[in-house]
């Protein structure tokens, strides 16, 4: 048995991760000719867009961007078609606020790319569960999960404050 927490093999199960992460990203994102300036102040792109643009790779504002129900989960379509009405909408509120503090968007793609995974889950409910002695390292060890004691208090603290229950996020 292997418990992870904040040493190397947690750096590198994180870096696996983003890996993961930007392996998923729409190839027009690559490509930073097509990401608009936003610093023209005689043009202001509505948070939608600029969603649309980033996540769905859409730049014609009349074409609207796919959009899955919980039917389709576990399916082979891609996870941004997921986002439900409320979280674009949430999305747009968040890419517009990043872009007005001067934030770089990736953090927002990171957070939309994250929230489509979880919706595409079915809400969590069909991901596999990874601290339930079920996974192995590359060497056959059983793979346990576990916060250092400061990650632990600080997820205590969001769990037990008020905060939690005013987010628009579930």
């Amino acid at each position: 048995m292997r418990v992870i927490s904040s040493g190397i093999e947690a750096l590198v199960t994180a870096r696996q991760l983003d890996e993961k992460i930007a392996s998923k990203k729409i190839p027009v994102l690559a490509n930073s000719s097509s990401h608009t300036n936003f610093l023209d102040p005689s043009v202001t792109i509505s948070g939608g867009a600029i969603l649309k643009q980033r996540i769905f790779g859409l730049t014609d504002p009349k074409f609207p961007a796919p959009m899955l129900g919980k039917a389709e989960c576990g399916t082979s379509m891609p996870e941004t078609s997921f986002l439900t009405r409320d979280d674009r909408r949430l999305l747009g509120e968040v890419y517009e606020w990043a872009r007005d503090q001067g934030a770089d968007l990736f953090y927002v793609d990171d957070l939309a790319f994250g929230l489509a995974s979880y919706r595409e889950k079915d809400d969590g409910r069909i991901w596999s569960r990874h601290n339930e002695g079920k996974t192995y390292d590359m060497e056959g060890h059983k793979v346990f999960y576990s916060f250092t004691d400061t990650n632990a208090a600080t997820a205590k603290r969001i769990i037990e404050g008020s905060a939690l229950t005013t987010t628009r996020l579930d």
